[in-house]
């Protein structure tokens, strides 16, 4: 008989133990989620519309069934990294710009490549800015 077959013992074709199945099934799931997760993550991270009102930030980012509005205070801005675009092997990397706020582990990202952008702007709302950071 062909294939992959990981239920079964490669001596006889004898079950493996529930537990042992229990353990695989537990690690399929958690594998397959991976990606879920990581993309959850990523989607939390990225802004894809930011606000200012007087001192107040709007972030909006994509949600997992609706855009998810988060307001802020510019103060909690502690540092804006500019990224520059460049080529890393066959693939571009893009420009962004990484927006670390207090009480945040994970910073914002917002990328450059907006129909509209003021870029001066976004530098200009943190005490310490770093501008046009290498690719690694």
């Amino acid at each position: 008989m062909g294939g992959f077959d990981v239920f079964t013992s490669a001596s006889g074709g004898a079950p493996h133990s529930f537990g042992r199945q229990l353990a695989l099934g537990l690690l399929s799931a958690i594998l397959g989620s991976t990606p879920l997760i990581g993309g959850a993550l990523y989607a939390s991270l990225y802004v894809v519309r930011m606000d200012r009102n007087r001192s107040e930030l709007v972030t909006t980012t994509i949600g997992a069934f609706a855009p998810r509005l988060r307001r802020l205070s510019a103060t909690r801005v502690t540092r804006v990294k500019s990224h520059r675009g460049c080529t890393e092997g066959a693939s571009p990397v893009t420009p962004w710009i990484s927006l670390h706020v207090t009480g945040r582990q994970l910073p914002y990202l917002l990328g450059l490549q907006a129909e509209t952008i003021d870029r001066s702007a976004i530098l200009g709302l943190a005490r310490r800015s770093l501008n046009d950071a290498q690719c690694h």
